[in-house]
């Protein structure tokens, strides 16, 4: 299963135990959650629109890289489709 969120005007496809970079956020170190663009489950279905009314992506900010510009590293760590 994955999922494509947006966060910082960009588009990332997750899936659980992924780590990546994303924009800074303003939040402490902790759970974020995003509700995605797309969700792809296990079997190649696609959920798109409506089907997506209570669909989650859960994850835990692991911390800043710096480098040209501030980033947070994001462990995408829980999907539901509930």
């Amino acid at each position: 299963m994955y999922a494509v969120i947006r966060t910082g005007g960009k588009q990332y496809r997750v899936a659980p135990g992924d780590v990546v970079e994303i924009e800074l956020l303003a939040s402490e170190k902790g759970a974020v959650s995003f509700t995605p663009l797309l969700v792809v489950d296990d079997a190649g279905t696609t959920h798109v629109g409506k089907d997506l009314a209570k669909a989650t992506v859960k994850g835990t900010l692991k911390g800043e890289t710096k480098g040209d510009r501030k980033s947070t590293r994001l462990n995408s760590s829980h999907m539901s489709e509930s």
